[in-house]
């Protein structure tokens, strides 16, 4: 009797991590944000900006640097 309960928990086991693994799969399969190049260009300068707590003339700069560049800039 013991030997079967040892197997139906072991098969339990088994089919509970294989259901979790499947949702796992699921989940990490989204497709990330797109965004286009005006609008990684701004976000990266306003997160930049209020990071470091840049004035306005810096911020400016640096969006015109930001702009300049965003076809060298990777993902993050």
């Amino acid at each position: 009797m013991t030997m079967k309960r040892m197997m139906m928990t072991m098969l339990a086991a088994v089919l509970v991590s294989t259901s979790v693994m499947a949702q796992d799969e699921k989940t990490e399969k989204r497709e990330p944000r797109k965004f286009d190049k005006t609008e990684m260009v701004k976000h990266r300068t306003n997160e930049t900006v209020s990071k470091y707590k840049l004035s306005d003339k810096q911020a400016k700069q640096l969006l015109e640097l930001n702009t300049k560049y965003a076809d060298k800039m990777g993902p993050r």
